[in-house]
């Protein structure tokens, strides 16, 4: 991750803790220096910037309505993420970036 998003991300993950939301995440990752939808011609992902995360992946395929807990989804809006099974385009369930217009 970015170094100005370890807070940001110790919170968000505090916060899941302590709600006991950890036995839900079963998968997480952050950094992969790639291009957005895995496509050359496209910007850079915001996974490059060291800007987000996703989770759970293996329950949450890119496209379809996944499993995320909604509580985790609330933790982390709560803290400025956009939560990308509220995408328009493609449904990311697993994804959670902090950036908007991007």
């Amino acid at each position: 991750m970015h170094k100005r998003m370890a807070s940001i991300f110790h919170t968000v993950f505090s916060d899941l803790d302590r709600e006991e939301l950890g036995e839900h995440i079963d998968q997480w990752g952050f950094w992969a220096v790639r291009h957005k939808h895995h496509r050359r011609q496209s910007p850079l992902s915001t996974h490059a910037w060291g800007i987000a995360c996703d989770l759970n992946w293996a329950r949450n395929p890119v496209g379809a309505v996944g499993a995320m807990h909604p509580e985790i989804v609330q933790i982390f809006e709560y803290h400025g993420f956009l939560w990308g099974g509220r995408f328009s385009r493609v449904r990311d369930d697993m994804h959670f970036q902090y950036c908007t217009g991007y």
